[in-house]
């Protein structure tokens, strides 16, 4: 392919989708920092000689530039690294372990180098969800008047897993989310990143109310009312 193979290099690295730049012999010397995504703000003329402003519970997404380069061969040809680039949906950087990013946008400029043994320089931009996202993502199964902690800088959207027969109730900090009709030992899950509630392929559209539940900063209280065998969840966990 005219790239260095199977190389490993002392610089920064980054992967997308899991594939890392040093598979394709990507030299990173410096990955910058990640800004802290832009707060909205709703601004209000209040009739005096200021104007009221108030924090949205919005935050924009993250422009994010990295810049690597590697070295051409005498057969080069760029078509592995803009496969490696190109429809990827996660990021991660050796200078955030344990961390990933969801990539919303995604753009790849180069140098016009060109000859054997010469560099070429190449621009990745993305545009990044507004925050940091924990890797290690666990389901973990819930005992009656267990709490749940939520360790990290922002209040998470969990995905709960739960098997019940009839209609059943999940209680977090006061805020209850019910399903109705379930079939004998039905396992469901209860998705508040993408807001569905499914079992198997088949939406449970029409069976579910309340709101989609949350996981504060701190301690969270997690109670469920209804013919419930088995209760998991998954943190989706996330930091600014």
């Amino acid at each position: 392919m005219g790239i260095i193979e199977n190389f490993v290099s002392d610089t920064e690295k980054f992967t997308l989708d899991g594939v890392s730049s040093d598979s394709l012999g990507l030299f990173c010397d410096y990955l910058p920092p990640m800004p802290l995504a832009e707060q909205k703000y709703s601004e209000y003329n209040i009739g005096e000689d200021e104007t009221l402003v108030t924090p949205d519970e919005v935050f924009n997404n993250i422009s994010y530039s990295i810049r690597f380069y590697t070295f051409l061969a005498e057969d080069y040809n760029d078509a592995a690294i803009k496969a490696f680039c190109a429809g990827k949906s996660t990021l991660t950087l050796s200078r955030f372990p344990g961390y990933y990013f969801k990539i919303k946008r995604i753009s790849l400029q180069a140098s016009d180098g060109s000859g054997y043994g010469k560099r070429i320089d190449y621009v990745l931009t993305l545009t990044l969800a507004p925050f940091r996202y924990v890797v290690d993502n666990p389901q973990i199964t819930l005992e009656v008047g267990e709490d749940i902690i939520n360790e990290h800088s922002r209040y998470s959207k969990p995905e709960f897993e739960i098997t019940g027969t009839d209609d059943i109730t999940l209680t977090v900090n006061g805020s209850t989310f019910s399903v109705e009709g379930l079939t004998l030992s039905q396992t469901i899950i209860i998705d508040s990143v993408r807001h569905i509630t499914y079992s198997g392929s088949t939406l449970l559209t029409g069976k579910t109310s309340g709101k989609y539940p949350l996981l504060n900063v701190g301690g969270n209280t997690i109670s469920w009312t209804g013919n419930i065998t088995s209760v998991k969840y998954k943190g989706n966990w996330r930091d600014y």
